[in-house]
């Protein structure tokens, strides 16, 4: 949620100029959301600084104090930032030449209820372009969620590319190093 939040700060504090004919959907989205941020910041603020300073806390906590006044003003944030996104999405598809890409932020478009799992499919094909981009540029090392790189193993076997779980892999070099040491 807080993240979201911060977006939409950043956004607030760019300069708004006429998008061209291919950025329109995207600009008036993020548009949207800074001025809904500008119109609610105290509240999304409070929030924000709220949970930036405390991971575990939840929903309800965040909420409660202010008697649950502030759920109105976090629904139709969700709103705004959901279209942002699904436009996002759409036009690094594009910009990529990811028909994936452009295709999940249309479903997305259309999935206004979206969760977790549904944005999974453009999580993770965003990060196989960066998995690609780290390979092509000479990184060594690459971090996703363990279900990420599960998903993504089938085209990280494909592309010959390694992959382990963080645990597994340090075990392993543990076994390695202790078995080459000489005291």
């Amino acid at each position: 949620m807080t993240s979201g939040i911060h977006l939409a700060q950043d956004l607030a504090q760019r300069p708004a100029g006429p998008p061209t004919a291919t950025d329109a959907n995207l600009v008036q989205s993020g548009d949207a959301l800074a001025a809904f941020y500008r119109t609610n910041q105290s509240v999304l603020d409070s929030i924000m600084r709220t949970k930036d300073g405390d991971d575990l806390i939840g929903i309800y906590e965040l909420t409660a104090p202010n008697n649950f006044r502030v759920l109105p003003v976090l629904e139709a944030f969700a709103v705004r930032m959901h279209a942002y996104a699904a436009n996002y999405i759409q036009r690094l598809g594009t910009q990529t030449g990811n028909a994936t890409l452009t295709s999940e932020g249309r479903a997305l478009e259309r999935n206004p209820g979206a969760n977790l799992s549904s944005l999974s499919p453009a999580r993770e094909e965003i990060m196989w372009n960066k998995v690609q981009q780290a390979v092509s540029g000479g990184y060594l090392i690459v971090g996703m969620g363990d279900a990420h790189r599960q998903s993504l193993a089938p085209r990280l076997n494909a592309a010959g590319i390694p992959h382990e779980e963080v645990e597994a892999s340090l075990g392993r070099q543990q076994t390695a190093v202790s078995s080459n040491w000489t005291p």
